[in-house]
């Protein structure tokens, strides 16, 4: 599982406007600004999103081996 602001992380490294993303996935853009503010995003929403980012599962697991702990990313 993924949070927000974890995902606008991944976003943001991919070099990926929110509205790029969204139209991605199907949502607006608001949707997805509200998604970015979430503690837990759904496993289906989820993984819509990593595919729209082209990251696999085994990426994905290698990734949340470096993020730090969620109570960190939200402070930043």
């Amino acid at each position: 599982m993924i949070n927000g602001n974890a995902l606008s992380k991944l976003r943001q490294l991919k070099g990926i406007k929110q509205q790029q993303l969204a139209k991605k996935i199907g949502i607006s853009q608001q949707a997805l600004s509200k998604l970015e503010q979430r503690e837990k995003i759904n496993k289906e929403k989820f993984e819509a999103i990593l595919a729209a980012l082209k990251i696999s599962a085994v990426e994905w697991e290698q990734i949340q081996k470096l993020l730090p702990p969620p109570h960190i990313m939200r402070n930043n």
